[in-house]
């Protein structure tokens, strides 16, 4: 078992743990007489073969407990944050100040302190108790056309298994769901491929690809957000790793991680892909891919291990390549792995014409700063009169382009007259579009695609 720190466990970070010592000051005071002798740690350490975890001398027999705190956890905000809990739990601070507590007789009373203690401490080293968790209210949807109108910024993962043929319908996808960030795994891409020929208008493309055939991963992301990458390895027979830092506002920053571990990779892949997510751990971390490890069957037990200790949590937990035929053969290997799982949306599967993977999406909940809009520039002929523009055309002293001694001169002349006849009847103006970039993607096939994504959805719940 890989042990945890009591924040990783409880998910807190500093300025929770100074709010609690504040609290806990004002409420107890300054804990200085509770606090144990080195000769009391010492005894406690040995009882536990662990490290003295609460630091209180209450001379209250030792109870077994399975405490994995590290000694560098036990500080003065670790003992106030502790107290402090303990206060508002049994509601008897006077007693916990009491330095004479271990001389009471009573014994119930002192047994049903200790299973108190027990709760409270229990409830701290849980990795599942997420601060502020909100109400159990799940938010999936079941089209992309419902993912469209979510309120906050949305992810999606495919693993897309060669991206250059299928970019027309990739750029559908981006049209369709209007994702903020969305992750490709197997893109088979190679130095040959240039980024023009996978560009996807409003969106910058990051990349890490194999040296040799397949494998590779790529992470698109609206260009109005600004992007740090962070990291981009490629191991051979192992996986390729990329990971961004994503600026959403001047508050909030992500990590962003794109992975894809071919089937055939040699055992030490697990550790070197977990070492690369504890070094971004530390940070709000969102983490796709295909790892092709089944998380519903046994053999991924080592994989969820390691996601466990690091505090990473899946929140897929359907399969997203499915076997209609033998259902029970149904794998899912595409993951969305995060250490914020409260901030975000339970994931979706959605079908596509893409692979024979499903597209996972999932939405963070925060606000998104509005975007741009998309500007073109073309000619206004409102009004437009043919006649007058001909009978100009004509009327303009040509000649002078013949008499001229050089091409470039004539150009510029023939440029200059032509421009300002035009500009005089259909001048520039600038306009604010929302239309597709396929001209090929018409309405009544956006129609037919959503009627499928429906039918799909109803068939995945069964109704």
């Amino acid at each position: 078992m890989v042990r945890r720190t009591w924040r990783e466990r409880s998910g807190c970070s500093w300025p929770l743990y100074v709010f609690l010592f504040l609290c806990s000051y004002v409420l107890l005071g300054a804990p200085t007489t509770g606090m144990a002798t080195p000769v009391q740690c010492s005894q406690y350490r040995d009882s536990y073969k662990g490290t003295c975890a609460s630091g209180c001398s209450f001379n209250v027999a030792p109870f077994p407990l399975p405490l994995f705190f590290p000694s560098d956890s036990i500080d003065l905000v670790c003992l106030s944050s502790t107290m402090f809990l303990c206060d508002n739990f049994t509601t008897i601070s006077c007693v916990l100040q009491d330095s004479n507590f271990g001389q009471r007789s009573n014994e119930p009373y002192k047994k049903s302190l200790k299973h108190k203690f027990f709760i409270v401490l229990l409830l701290l080293m849980s990795g599942n108790v997420q601060p502020n968790p909100g109400p159990d209210t799940p938010i999936s949807f079941n089209t992309p056309a419902d993912f469209k109108e979510r309120s906050g910024l949305g992810f999606f993962h495919l693993n897309v298994r060669s991206l250059v043929p299928k970019m027309d319908m990739l750029r559908i996808w981006a049209h369709s769901t209007d994702a903020d960030v969305f992750v490709l795994s197997e893109t088979w891409l190679s130095n040959s491929v240039s980024d023009k020929v996978i560009n996807i208008s409003g969106y910058n493309v990051f990349r890490s690809d194999r040296p040799n055939r397949g494998g590779g991963v790529a992470i698109y992301i609206k260009n109005q957000y600004q992007v740090n990458v962070l990291l981009s390895k490629s191991i051979v027979k192992q996986f390729e790793f990329l990971s961004l830092d994503l600026e959403v506002s001047k508050s909030l920053n992500i990590t962003v991680v794109g992975c894809y571990r071919t089937p055939s990779a040699v055992s030490s892949a697990l550790p070197s892909l977990m070492q690369l997510l504890s070094d971004f751990n530390s940070k709000e971390l969102v983490a796709f891919g295909d790892l092709n490890w089944n998380w519903l069957q046994p053999a991924s037990d080592d994989f969820r291990a390691y996601c466990d200790s690091l505090n990473l949590f899946q929140i897929v937990d359907s399969p997203t390549r499915p076997n209609f035929k033998n259902p029970e053969k149904s794998s899912l290997i595409d993951v969305i792995l995060t250490n914020a799982p409260h901030k975000y949306s339970t994931a979706s599967i959605f079908a596509n014409d893409i692979s024979d993977h499903c597209v996972v999406a999932t939405v963070r909940n925060t606000k998104i700063p509005k975007t741009k809009p998309r500007i073109i520039v073309k000619r206004n002929m409102k009004h437009f009169s043919e006649q007058e523009f001909l009978n100009d055309l004509s009327n303009y002293d040509w000649e002078k382009i013949n008499t001229s001694t050089d091409i470039e001169s004539a150009w510029s002349l023939f440029y200059e007259g032509f421009t300002n006849i035009i500009n005089k009847y259909a001048p520039l103006k600038k306009y604010r579009v929302k239309g597709r970039d396929s001209v090929w993607f018409s309405s009544d096939l956006a129609i037919t695609l959503h009627e499928r994504n429906v039918a799909w959805a109803k068939a995945r719940s069964g109704l």
